[in-house]
């Protein structure tokens, strides 16, 4: 009796531990619903414009350029754009003459800032995808955790993570960000 006890016990085993293998498989993959939408291919000065006025994070600082206020700095906030009108009235601070020139009529801007969970700091980005579900779409932000050295005692209370892309025109506005930040 004993020994088919232990027999159907490693026969459980031998079953189960596949499934609990597979878990990490299916973490990375916990935002990729819907169809992926890709972003587009920009000019160097539309790139060298989105990276010099967006700080790729932040702990302490604002934008000079997206995001001004105290009251916008606070917030989780995600800008679909369509027009230059649109560009115009988000880049308050940034002269008209030195907004990229981006064809609206093909094409849709999404800028905006995450806000990462209470002691969580991105480190690098390793995949950034649009997808179009039923009712809108979810735009997947998928970072590195940075990793403080050992005895460190440094909590980040507050991390914002800034994103942008260029994407074919999109159906309507309603856009939900996804921030996921691997261990």
């Amino acid at each position: 009796m004993k020994k088919a006890i232990f027999n159907f016990g490693l026969f459980l085993l031998a079953v189960l531990l596949p499934i609990g293998c597979n878990s990490d498989d299916k973490k990375d993959q916990e935002f990729e619903i819907g169809i992926p939408i890709s972003q587009i291919e920009c000019e160097d000065n539309i790139t060298n414009f989105f990276n010099s006025a967006l700080p790729y994070s932040s702990i302490y600082h604002y934008s000079d350029s997206f995001f001004c206020t105290p009251e916008e700095f606070d917030k989780n906030i995600c800008y679909v754009i369509n027009s230059n009108t649109e560009l115009q009235n988000v880049c308050r601070n940034v002269p008209r003459n030195l907004l990229p020139e981006i064809d609206f009529s093909n094409y849709t801007l999404i800028v905006g800032q995450e806000h990462a969970q209470l002691g969580n700091k991105p480190k690098d980005l390793l995949k950034k995808t649009l997808y179009e579900t039923e009712t809108g779409y979810i735009l997947s932000l998928y970072y590195n955790k940075f990793v403080m050295g050992s005895g460190s005692v440094d909590t980040f209370p507050r991390f914002i993570v800034y994103f942008w892309g260029i994407y074919p025109k999109l159906k309507n506005n309603n856009i939900i960000i996804k921030l996921s930040i691997k261990d």
